[in-house]
């Protein structure tokens, strides 16, 4: 082919051919002189060039293939069986043994040579080297399979890289272990030593010592927990003088309840004496009257004997004068059962039952064997930061259920506010309170209800109310636990209310100069004219007083 092309055709012609067992790559070229495009030429010959597979070809074609090479040379005649040899090779190709280990056992040799077709990659092992070892024929121009391009790769040769990478891998991680271990050990150290610190602390507090050493805290969640741990450890600490401050006040075990006046600026309100059951009395078959715990122009508030259940409740009973169906004492009293009864919380006397027996209205609570804050207010005057903190706190805790329970105390004073001899502060009183959002501000009669001395100026102006103005008479009632006097004073209460709208109180540092700065503002903020310069809820609230620093 390669030399009739060229002389037949006048075509360009190439080739393997086998001369031996040397196997050469033959290319030929026709040689015509004048026009050939024209078919004006003359044929003057052929010109034709040999490149045989000798070793210095493998070695360019190792570089190629990235491993040891060799050219086998079919030797046998035609129509013979296959007999390969060696033709050229790169060193190293372990010629023999890899022919032995080729072609030794299995159909390579007929698969290469008779059916023309590629082998391998395939695994070997040449004197005892893992080997990945591929043959592809090389056939003549007439598809004789002439010899075969052999590349053999070392198996360790090929892996090297991956191994390299391994060991790197093995050794970085070993050192990283290396120094993971001690620096784990002072994380480890570092985290631990806190939380021993907090797990001592509490075991202390838990025998009633509260000056601890805590951890200071960082930005992580032992931090956190730190902080938290630390902020209960104040608690504590304030209702501890709480508690303190309580015992010092108590006149007789088992009664330290002031019989103080549970009385507001209503307008059936009288100084008259109440006419309710006596000590020792079984109200309604089933209330034991033990003693009095308040009077006023409504009715009488006694402390009883639960028969049925066992347990003292107090009993709030109204005047045989005052109740008259229709009248606003009976509206009261259902009012204040139905809205107290939907709130349960720690700071807030619990409502139990309203019952009528022989013609006499009462309601049931919650029995609280403390004092009202009006008594310790009267007794001691300003109180020291830390308990006045504690009330302050747990006043707004439960004005806060009082609020997300959609109602508005219109309330809050001394008066409602008990004191318990454990250091529990609770709310009471819901005889003038309504649900949040309603239209009514006023009394039927038009008469505006509350107390003046704690009114907000809304309240006084008779306009519909949100909990803000809550938040206005908690203002009066923390300006005068830590000064001792009320922000607002009147010769009546006409002059008090008129005083809330238009005179601004006093700067409570001016009459207590140890007031923290963020604690009066606190108060200040909550006494301001307008409500949306008062903190939104009795949350937010609770939120700024838990950030007074004393």
């Amino acid at each position: 082919k390669w030399v009739a092309d060229p002389l037949l055709n006048w075509s360009d012609a190439a080739a393997t051919i086998r001369e031996g067992k040397i196997l050469s790559t033959v290319a030929s070229s026709p040689v015509i002189s004048g026009d050939r495009m024209r078919n004006e030429g003359h044929f003057d010959g052929v010109l034709a060039a040999a490149l045989p597979f000798d070793e210095a070809r493998a070695r360019v074609l190792r570089g190629i293939m990235g491993g040891q090479v060799g050219i086998l040379a079919n030797t046998a005649r035609r129509g013979e069986a296959p007999v390969p040899e060696i033709s050229a090779g790169t060193d190293g190709l372990q010629g023999p043994a890899l022919m032995r280990a080729l072609f030794g056992a299995g159909p390579t040799l007929d698969m290469l040579f008779v059916k023309g077709q590629e082998v391998g990659p395939i695994d070997l092992t040449v004197d005892g080297d893992r080997r990945l070892i591929s043959a592809v024929p090389i056939k003549s121009a007439g598809g004789e399979t002439l010899g075969a391009f052999v590349v053999s790769r070392s198996r360790d040769e090929e892996t090297a890289a991956f191994r390299e990478i391994r060991n790197t891998l093995l050794l970085t991680g070993a050192a990283s272990l290396l120094l993971a271990i001690p620096i784990s050990l002072l994380l480890g150290r570092r985290i631990a030593r806190p939380l021993e610190q907090l797990a001592a602390g509490a075991v202390a507090i838990r025998d009633g010592q509260l000056d601890v050493p805590l951890p200071e805290g960082g930005s992580d969640e032992v931090g956190a927990l730190a902080r938290a741990f630390s902020a209960m450890v104040g608690e504590l600490k304030e209702k501890a003088q709480l508690e303190e401050m309580v015992a010092e006040m108590q006149r007789r075990p088992g009664e330290v309840t002031r019989r103080t006046s549970t009385r507001t600026f209503l307008p059936e309100a009288t100084d008259a004496p109440c006419q309710g059951p006596v000590l020792g009395q079984l109200f309604s078959n089933r209330y034991e009257i033990l003693s009095t715990l308040g009077k006023g122009g409504m009715g009488a508030v006694y402390r009883a004997l639960d028969r049925e259940l066992d347990e003292e409740v107090a009993l709030k009973v109204l005047t045989p004068e005052a109740f008259e169906e229709g009248s606003i004492a009976v509206q009261t009293l259902k009012q204040e059962i139905r809205l107290a009864r939907k709130i349960t919380h720690p700071n807030v006397v619990r409502t139990h039952d309203l019952g009528e027996s022989e013609g006499t209205r009462f309601l049931t609570m919650e029995y609280v064997p403390g004092t009202t804050l009006r008594e310790v207010v009267d007794r001691k005057g300003s109180l020291a930061l830390a308990p006045g903190l504690q009330i302050a706190k747990q006043l707004c805790r439960g004005l806060a259920a009082v609020h997300e329970a959609g109602i508005i105390h219109r309330d809050i004073k001394p008066h409602n506010i008990m004191v318990l001899p454990n250091g529990v502060v609770k709310l009471m009183d819901f005889g003038i309170a309504r649900v949040a959002g309603s239209a009514e501000a006023a009394t039927p009669g038009g008469h505006t209800v509350g107390t003046p001395y704690y009114m907000s100026p809304e309240q006084a102006r008779g306009e519909n109310l949100d909990v803000r103005s809550d938040l206005y008479s908690v203002g009066v009632v923390l300006y005068e636990i830590f000064t001792g006097v009320r922000p607002i004073e009147g010769r009546t209460p006409i002059d008090v209310m008129r005083a809330h709208i238009s005179i601004e109180p006093q700067r409570p540092t001016l009459l207590r100069p140890d007031l923290p700065d963020r604690l009066e503002r606190i108060i200040m903020s909550c006494l301001a004219k307008s409500p949306d310069r008062r903190p939104p809820t009795g949350s937010d609230l609770y939120g700024a007083l838990m950030r007074v620093a004393i």
